[in-house]
Order: structure tokens, then C-alpha cells, then sequence
């Protein structure tokens, strides 16, 4: 679930959001050094639940024109981890991702744009067996050393969009991620 910039030169819009990209060429996501962290509302948006997906697999084109970059990730729907036990089997179960049935949660674009002073990507996120659009943007890219970077993004899925609908009132329809994601090239 990594996304990246599309700004490279003076030519493309600026903004204080604007990243600059790596060059041209495929990238992959280290998961050891990915987050997802999640939050969303329960309890009649009472309450906050803050939680955490690991990265199982994730990758990158950086394409000429950025616009036409691609970006596919796997996410482990089994690694759902909050602070309670007994939530996460709950959210890893038949109620909600199913992750018996439905192991991965998979993200994917194919290209990219600047509205509204961010770099955005139209994404498919297919979850529980149940492919829905969300939107990805960037936050943030640095670069790390070495051909690699760090890069920060967020997304907000609808759960109800992918047939997750247990607990409605007590779980928040809409979740929040953040993902942090370490990319090198190759």
C-alpha cells in the first residue's frame, strides 16, 4: 500500500505537499520496515480503535510519464493487531476480513494524479473477496540512503464496500491507514 510522487521537474505543479520522485525504474517495499497502522471509530463513534496490518509483498514502477506509474502491494489480513485479543480474532474472523478464507488484502494502481495540491492514486483494494475504489495520497518521501526511501501515505477504506457489515455501530464503517513503507530499486 505504498505510493509515491509524480513531481520531477520545474515544469510539474509545486505545492508545499509536492515529493520529489527516485528515477525512472521497479522498486520494492521491505515489509520488515512497513507499517499500516489503522485507525477507526466503535462504539457509536465513542471510541477509538487504533491497530496495526503487516506488508506482505509490495512493489512500484516509477514510469516516464509518472502519471503512468503502477504500484501493487499484499497485505496479511490475518495480522490485524490491536491492543485487545479478543478483537482481533473477533476482526479476523467470519464477521469481518475472514482472513481464514480471505488471507490477503490486496491494493493495486496504475496511475496517478495531482489535484488539490496532492499526488493521489485511484486504487483497487480487494478485501474479504470484495474489490472497492479507495484513494491513495501521499504524504510524504525521503530519501533514506543507499537507493532507498521512506514513503507515507493514507487511505481511508469502506469497510461496507467489501461486505464487511458485522457490528455495525460497534465498529466504524470507515478506516483510516497510515502507511509508512521503506522502498529500494532494483
Amino acid at each position: 500500500m505504498v505510493i509515491f510522487s509524480l513531481h520531477r521537474s520545474s515544469a510539474m505543479p509545486t505545492s508545499t505537499s509536492t515529493v520529489t520522485l527516485p528515477p525512472t525504474g521497479y522498486y520494492t517495499v521491505d515489509p520488515s520496515r512497513s507499517t499500516i497502522n489503522l485507525s477507526t471509530k466503535h462504539m457509536f463513534n465513542l471510541g477509538t480503535v487504533a491497530a496495526t496490518f503487516t506488508v506482505r509483498d509490495a512493489s512500484l514502477t516509477i514510469a516516464e510519464p509518472a502519471s503512468s506509474s503502477t504500484f501493487h502491494a499484499v497485505v496479511d489480513a490475518g495480522s490485524f493487531t490491536s491492543d485487545k485479543a479478543r478483537r482481533d480474532k473477533d476482526v479476523r474472523g467470519p464477521r469481518f476480513l475472514h482472513s481464514e478464507d480471505h488471507p490477503d488484502i490486496t491494493v493495486s494502481a496504475d496511475s496517478m494524479s495531482f489535484e488539490d495540491d496532492r499526488w493521489s492514486a485511484p486504487a483497487s483494494v480487494t478485501a474479504n473477496g470484495v474489490t472497492a475504489p479507495a484513494t491513495i495520497t501521499l504524504q510524504s518521501v525521503d530519501s533514506t540512503g543507499g537507493g532507498s526511501f521512506r514513503v507515507r501515505a493514507t487511505v481511508r477504506i469502506d469497510r461496507y464496500a467489501h461486505g464487511i457489515t458485522g457490528g455495525k455501530g460497534l465498529a466504524g464503517r470507515w478506516m483510516d491507514m497510515n502507511v509508512t513503507a521503506v522502498v529500494t530499486g532494483s
